[in-house]
């Protein structure tokens, strides 16, 4: 997996620090003082260059380098001490081997894991695509320009923050994603697709991407033809996630269901009857699944954060209020 190598793993601790609670000043301070190591170690190295490098300046940065690693040291213990989670995540994403992954795939499984890069570099950003199935693996590279940013956006803008109702920008920017995320190896893709995102790919739903251009005729979104269609599709931020030992060993599924009730009030919007059809879904659920669902006044958040302390499918049957 590209995102679990050692190259990469420096940024996924770095991912994980800001998208959890840790706070602003923390963070900031520890990234002041990791640039500043590297900045001191280059001055040490481009001196050690020099016929005649100046010995107390070198003893003088080693000084400074030396106290600023016990900062930061420091730093990461608190961070630790006082969010024992982010810890827990870290240790989460080790390297899982390419074996591996292919003896717990599916001869209908594919998993599909992007690489975008973060910078421009004339213009273009570079994707890496690699796929694996359990008896092969390949890989793609390829080129994006900043309709790639743009497309994202508008993508994000539309299905997150309901921004416009651009009929023809949004389905071209589907069909762009599907031409460049996913046609340069759908070749290569069995019934199952698993998606390891990275940077804004990780916002796109790739549930919803076109797999062919939109007629001139067409004028809304019924009738389109989506990858939905094609493939079961599921996404993983790590494969370590989903493939780590402590999840394979779990035998069976269980689902937790919850299904809050809102105290609804015309106030929302909607009307108090308008998840009726909720009760049938959940008796569908465990019909087939073991588990437990938590309706009414038991779907609190306290209660959810509780069920996210151990593995499990999590069925949320609820507004998006």
């Amino acid at each position: 997996d590209f995102n679990e190598t050692p190259a990469f793993k420096g940024d996924n601790e770095n991912n994980f620090l800001y998208s959890s609670a840790v706070h602003d000043t923390t963070r900031e301070k520890q990234n002041m003082l990791t640039n500043n190591i590297a900045a001191y170690n280059n001055l040490i190295i481009e001196e050690l260059r020099k016929t005649n490098p100046d010995s107390s300046k070198i003893s003088l940065w080693k000084d400074i380098l030396f106290d600023m690693n016990r900062e930061i040291e420091k730093i990461a213990d608190q961070i630790n001490r006082e969010f024992p989670l982010y810890g827990d995540l870290i240790q989460k994403i080790e390297t899982v081997p390419l074996a591996r992954l292919q003896k717990h795939l599916s001869r209908e499984e594919t998993i599909v894991d992007y690489l975008l890069s973060n910078q421009y570099n004339e213009g273009k950003r570079q994707l890496y695509i690699l796929v694996i199935t359990k008896d092969n693996f390949e890989f793609r590279k390829l080129s994006l320009d900043s309709l790639f940013s743009r497309n994202a956006t508008l993508i994000i803008n539309s299905f997150q923050h309901h921004v416009g109702n651009n009929f023809i920008g949004l389905t071209g920017a589907l069909a762009y994603m599907y031409e460049n995320l996913i046609k340069p190896v759908r070749e290569l893709i069995g019934d199952k697709l698993i998606i390891i995102p990275d940077e804004e790919i990780a916002w796109l739903p790739f549930d919803a991407l076109l797999v062919d251009e939109v007629g001139s005729g067409q004028t809304d979104y019924e009738g389109l033809h989506y990858l939905l269609y094609d493939y079961t599709i599921s996404n993983c931020y790590f494969t370590s996630l989903r493939f780590n030992n402590s999840l394979l060993r779990q035998e069976g599924e269980k689902v937790l269901s919850f299904a809050p009730d809102y105290g609804l009030t015309a106030d929302h919007g909607f009307v108090p009857d308008s998840l009726l059809g909720v009760v049938k879904e959940l008796k569908s659920v465990y019909r087939w699944f073991r588990g437990k669902s938590f309706t009414g006044e038991s779907a609190t958040e306290t209660n959810f954060r509780l069920a996210l302390k151990e593995p499990a499918i999590f069925h949320l049957a609820m507004h998006t209020v």
